[in-house]
Parts: structure tokens; C-alpha cells; sequence
């Protein structure tokens, strides 16, 4: 159900005076509907139209009056003046028929001067009607225009999204994501260059030529990895490891990665791959020389070093090897060897032939009874007599020298003992030869007597005049004679 404004709202909702919303609505400018009362009733949808047009002035003719004139002319009274407010108290009857006179006068001679012909407000209203619906027309096929050309747009979208799509679903799953990215734009920009109007197989041909370009770098890279890969396969197995790639596989590939970055970017797969091997190959030369080199220093023995030596001489040997060039002669790996071994070998030569000398000086042997006082005196002539000898003596002559240098303290020795034992014997020899004297009559005292007292004299006799070197028989013959000699000097005596 359609609602009204009374026309003093209606005025106060679009902004004017009471007085001049009435004059439009005898005028006719403004439709509404004028009650017995004399007031005016507005349908809403007039005053929404009042509100999205510009509001029309009051014609020309009229009588300027004041607002509240004519709502008293129109029998309207103001929307905050209540009924029984002081302004009605105390009006009269006479005061009222008076006004009442006045507005139909009023009325009369307003409609007279307002008098429009009926056709011209008619052709008016025509015009605006007209005018509303070429509006409404144009605003219509406007909005038909739009909702075109957004389909449209709507179909390029789609067209150009499903392409898209099936050149982002045509890439390998191995990817990078920037190809992804490079493709997009260039697909783009293919299918920027055309419409969906155009045959499919048309729209096809371009996205896979762009698909070929935008995959020809990554191609192109898969390959370039896959020579790489197979010129650092050619490594030895220690020098690789798939799961934890060692400092050698991993300076491989990037050498080879090097050497690749170098050539030209139009260089073919037959260039790369020289290149890469060329890069290995120089790798495996360092590691085959390294690995020379940590062999040759873990073996490194040389007896009678001590750890220490064999350390120092490791770590010497380790820095040398390291300076000679990869691809060196085994004469060059020899010379090296022998320059760092020849001092320590000297050091251990020279330890060796004091041990050896110390070992011989040592094992000087001496014979039960050597006297000790004359032990050290041998030993110092068996030091010197070594000593005299060059370093690197064999062991025999060594003992040969020593048995040199003992030689007169043996024979001495030996002199003594002779000596000893010739005493001794020709002391014991004194009672047998009594013996022999008294069976011959010769001799005819008490023997253990006599042999007692003889054997001390003749102990002195011959421990004063044996040198130790005479023959048992000497000696023998010595002690008869001293026995002679004793008994007749005791027989003369007596």
C-alpha cells in the first residue's frame, strides 16, 4: 500500500518552505491530492522522485506571501502549532469568518493568475515522461552493454585460464618452480595475442611452442646434470659416497660445474662433456697423487726409531710430499724419501752402533778368579780400542778389537794362574820327593817333619822366582834343586 506525506513533512523532507511545496502542487508541478479540508496529500513515490531531481521553482506570477499566510489560506494549520495552542485561544467567531473570506478570495484570484493553459502542462509532463524512459533506455542498454562485455571478459578468462592450466599441468613434476613462473608469463602473453574465437587447435599449437621455450632452459640444464653426473661418476670409490658425498665428490662437480659456466651458452652436450671430464680428470690426478702421498706416510717404518722420531719424520714426509706437483715421477717420490729418512737414519745408525759398542763392551767375559782390581782397567783398554774404530764396525770386528784390548789382561791372568798352580803343585811336590830321597837312604828324618818346615821355604822360593810361563817339569826341577839345596845346608849345619 502506497503512503502520503502531508505537505508541510513533505516540505521539511526535501529541504523547503510549506508555501513553496504548495504553489508546485497547484501548479501542478508536484502530483498530489487536495482534500475537502483543503490540504494537500503527496504519495511517497512523488517525494522520492522530488528527492533524485532537481526541485522545479515557483512559476512566475505568483504573489510572494509568506509561509504562514498561506497555510492559513489553505485551511492547513503549521505541524508545531497543536490544536488549542494560546494563538487559537480567545479568536473570536468574527475573526474566523474573516479569514475564511479572505483565503477563498485568496484562492480565487491565485487560480486566475495561474491559469496555464492544460496543454502545455500536459506536453510538460509528456516531455518528462519521455525523457525518464530514454533514461531508463540508455541506462538499460547500457547496463546490457556491460553485462556483455563482462561476459565476454568472463569467457577470455576462462579460455585463457583453462589453457593455463593445461600448460602448467604439461610440465615435468620435476620442475623448478622459476620455469613455472617464466612459463606463465609467456603463455600469457601468447594468448594475449589471440582470442577464444580462434580454433582450439590453433590456441594448442601456441601454448605447446611456448611450453617447448619456456622448458628448452630446464632441458637444457637436465642435461648439462646428467653429463656432470657422469664425468664425477668416473671418480674412484673412495672418493665418492651417494649418501654423504665426500670434499672430492663435491669439489668434482663443482669444478665441473666451473668449467661448464665457461663455455659459450650455445656450446653442444659433445663441448660439455670434454669439459666436464677435462675438470675430473685434473681431480682425480690430485686425488691419486694425495692418496700417494697418505700411503706412502702411513707405511713409513723405520726400525729402531722411536715414536716420536717416526712422528717427526711422518710430519716432515706428510709437508714435503705435499709440495712436489700432482703427477710427480716416483724418482721424485724416492728423493724426497730419502732426503727427510737420510737424518733420521744417521741418528738411528749412530744409536744403533753405540748400542752395538756398549753391547760388545759389555759382554767382555773374565775368567773365575780375575782379580776385580783389574777389571775396570780392562774395560776402559777394551772402550778404547773400540772407540778408535769407525761408526758402522761390523759386530766381529768389534770383538775382535775387544778381544784384542783383554788379550793382556787375560794372558796375565793366566800367568798368575799358572804361577798359582805351579807353586801350589811344586809345594806338594816337596813331601813325594822327601819320599823318593828317604828310599834312597839319602834322607832319613821324620818326613812330615821335615816336610813341613821345607814346604813354607820353598813356597817363598818359588812364588819369588816362577814367572808362570815354565813347564811342569821346570818347576819340578826347581823344587828337587831347592830341596838339595835345603837338605845339604841343613846336613852341613848339623
Amino acid at each position: 500500500m502506497q503512503g502520503y506525506y502531508r505537505s508541510g513533512t513533505a516540505a521539511r523532507i526535501l529541504g523547503i518552505s510549506s508555501y513553496h511545496f504548495r504553489r508546485l502542487c497547484e501548479t501542478g508541478l508536484v502530483r498530489g491530492e487536495r482534500l475537502p479540508s483543503g490540504q494537500w496529500r503527496v504519495p511517497v513515490s512523488e517525494i522520492e522522485r522530488l528527492q533524485r531531481e532537481p526541485i522545479p521553482p515557483i512559476p512566475q506570477g505568483l504573489l510572494d506571501e509568506e509561509e504562514d499566510l498561506s497555510e492559513e489560506e489553505n485551511g492547513e494549520p503549521e505541524d508545531e502549532d497543536p490544536v488549542g495552542s494560546e494563538r487559537s485561544v480567545g479568536t473570536n467567531a468574527k475573526v474566523g469568518e474573516s479569514a475564511d473570506e479572505i483565503a477563498i478570495a485568496r484562492n480565487q484570484f491565485v487560480k486566475r493568475k495561474i491559469d496555464f493553459p492544460r496543454e502545455q502542462l500536459e506536453d510538460r509532463f509528456r516531455a518528462r515522461d519521455k525523457e525518464a524512459a530514454d533514461q531508463r533506455a540508455a541506462r538499460m542498454l547500457s547496463a546490457r552493454q556491460q553485462l556483455d562485455q563482462e561476459s565476454e571478459a568472463r569467457r577470455q578468462r576462462t579460455w585463457r585460464d583453462d589453457w593455463l592450466d593445461y600448460a602448467l599441468q604439461s610440465l615435468p613434476i620435476d620442475c623448478p618452480p622459476e620455469v613455472r613462473l617464466g612459463l606463465l608469463d609467456l603463455v600469457d602473453g601468447t594468448l594475449s595475442k589471440t582470442d577464444y574465437h580462434h580454433a582450439q587447435h590453433v590456441a594448442q599449437s601456441l601454448v605447446d611452442a611456448a611450453l617447448a621455450r619456456a622448458l628448452e632452459p630446464h632441458r637444457r640444464r637436465q642435461a648439462v646434470d646428467r653429463v656432470i653426473k657422469e664425468a664425477v661418476d668416473r671418480l674412484p670409490p673412495e672418493a665418492k659416497d651417494p649418501l654423504c658425498p665426500p670434499q672430492w665428490q663435491l669439489r668434482a662437480t663443482a669444478d665441473a660445474q666451473e668449467a661448464v659456466r665457461h663455455l659459450p651458452k650455445d656450446a653442444s652436450l659433445e663441448e660439455v662433456e670434454l669439459a666436464a671430464r677435462q675438470a675430473v680428470d685434473l681431480v682425480i690426478r690430485e686425488f691419486a697423487h694425495k692418496r700417494t702421498c697418505e700411503r706412502i706416510v702411513a707405511q713409513l717404518a723405520i726400525p729402531g726409531a722411536t715414536s716420536d722420531e717416526l712422528e717427526e719424520v711422518r710430519e716432515t714426509l706428510r709437508l714435503r710430499l705435499a709440495s712436489l706437483s700432482v703427477g710427480a715421477s716416483m724418482e721424485q717420490f724416492k728423493k724426497v724419501i730419502l732426503e727427510v729418512l737420510s737424518p733420521v737414519c744417521e741418528r738411528i745408525d749412530l744409536r744403533k752402533d753405540q748400542a752395538l759398542r756398549q753391547e760388545v763392551i759389555q759382554r767382555c767375559s773374565f775368567p773365575p778368579g780375575f782379580p776385580n782390581a783389574e777389571v775396570e782397567p780392562a774395560l776402559r783398554a777394551v772402550t778404547v780400542a773400540i772407540a778408535q774404530l769407525a761408526q758402522g764396525t761390523p759386530r766381529h770386528q768389534l770383538e775382535q778389537a775387544r778381544d784384542r784390548a783383554l788379550q793382556p789382561f787375560l794372558a796375565a791372568h793366566k800367568t798368575r794362574q799358572n804361577k798359582a798352580q805351579h807353586v801350589e803343585k811344586g809345594v806338594n811336590e816337596v813331601s813325594h820327593i822327601l819320599l823318593l830321597l828317604s828310599i834312597e837312604g839319602k834322607f832319613r828324618e821324620n818326613l812330615f817333619t821335615v816336610g813341613a818346615k821345607l814346604k813354607d821355604r820353598i813356597r817363598k822360593h818359588l812364588e819369588m822366582q816362577l814367572t808362570g810361563n815354565e813347564s811342569w817339569g821346570e818347576v819340578r826341577k826347581l823344587v828337587e834343586d831347592l830341596i838339595h839345596q835345603e837338605l845339604g845346608l841343613k846336613l852341613k849345619t848339623s
